[in-house]
């Protein structure tokens, strides 16, 4: 549980209480729209899916559970790199969600192409795009007289409804001869469904890829009971992690939530974490903010201290003064967290004991501010 008599929780929590009150007033006045800013949607889901799948246990595990069994018997997992397109090619600009990996395929330098669609329509250029792609890698190693690169490209879909994906010869016209085709630049994409629609049976050796594809199918869910019991269980299983994992996948997938659903309010989102054990998120980051700070503050006297050692030669002092400074900084800087904490619940209008509660000042040092 949180500890209720931490002098940092305390300023968390009262922030939070000023800062609702705060909202709440400005939107009564009219000054704040009843809604969350709102930044570009297909930012946020392009940040998110590169944010997971560009990470190497990810991306493999992904590979090792989607491709088809005749394909994975000669992929090197343990040689699959991400790779810079500008490195590559200047003129080889994927969009923002695209990523581009070098692996060996059966003792060949190949690369993979990942391209991520979440469009509310079905991109009918998607296919053009990729042979696009292709040609500009291409092109490149023709140029630096190379033999040609195989290419594996690979169609990541998330949305609402479900999509056919369009392969390229479904361009032709209907009665063009299949004899022919060999003689046409086709090829044809491994396209993964993964919209709340298709329901596809989710698949992983791991967690991290699980709880990914668990998010982005779940995100598009309008029934709010299946969505809160979703995000629970989501939230439930993150709260298993190593700390440092925990805090990185909880602040991303709340922030992921908190902007793509702007309907859902931050706060119930915050309590459908606590329900799920969020409690020991919030006091690992407090933990970790106070030894941040401790640090800090003695990085700072200890440094002050060595300068003024140095510059007079006492170098018998330095131990002792290194200690009684870290002991004044640390007491300093809280008087005026303190300080500053009570200033701003005054003009608040906070009680005088609601004040003492919270900054632990006495009366004298609070009607002085």
């Amino acid at each position: 549980m949180v500890r209720e008599d931490n002098f940092y929780w305390k300023i968390f929590h009262i922030s939070i209480i000023m800062k609702g009150e705060y909202m709440s007033k400005k939107k009564a006045e009219g000054y704040l729209p009843n809604i969350k800013p709102k930044p570009e949607i297909s930012q946020i889901h392009d940040k998110f899916f590169k944010a997971n799948m560009s990470k190497h246990e990810v991306i493999t595990d992904f590979l090792q559970s989607y491709l088809p069994e005749q394909v994975q018997k000669y992929i090197d997992f343990f040689s699959i790199t991400q790779l810079e397109p500008r490195n590559i090619s200047r003129k080889l600009k994927l969009q923002e969600a695209d990523l581009l990996f070098r692996l060996m395929i059966n003792g060949s330098p190949c690369y993979l192409l990942l391209l991520m669609e979440h469009k509310s329509y079905q991109d009918r250029h998607t296919p053009i795009q990729i042979l696009r792609y292709i040609i500009e890698i291409w092109e490149k190693e023709w140029q630096e007289k190379k033999k040609i690169s195989p290419i594996l490209p690979l169609v990541f879909y998330q949305g609402t409804k479900k999509w056919k994906y369009p392969q390229l010869k479904t361009y032709l016209p209907i009665d063009f001869p299949k004899e022919m085709q060999i003689y046409l630049p086709l090829y044809e994409a491994l396209f993964y469904d993964f919209s709340l629609e298709e329901n596809a049976e989710l698949k992983g050796h791991k967690i991290e890829l699980e709880l990914f594809l668990r998010i982005i199918r779940i995100i598009y869910q309008q029934d709010r009971q299946v969505f809160q019991r979703e995000i629970i269980e989501i939230f439930r299983d993150i709260s298993h992690f190593h700390p440092e994992q925990m805090i990185e996948y909880m602040e991303r997938t709340i922030s992921y939530f908190s902007i793509v659903r702007s309907e859902i309010e931050d706060e119930e989102l915050l309590k459908l974490a606590q329900k799920a054990g969020g409690e020991k998120v919030m006091e690992t980051i407090w933990d970790r903010m106070e030894q941040r700070m401790e640090q800090r503050i003695a990085q700072r006297v200890e440094a002050r201290w060595r300068k003024i050692g140095q510059q007079e030669g006492r170098q018998e002092g330095i131990q002792e003064g290194i200690q009684e400074g870290r002991q004044e900084g640390r007491r300093e800087g809280r008087q005026e967290e303190k300080l500053s904490l009570a200033r701003k619940m005054k003009e608040n209008h906070f009680t005088i004991e609601q004040i003492i509660y919270y900054t632990e000042l006495t009366e004298e040092e609070i009607l002085a501010l």
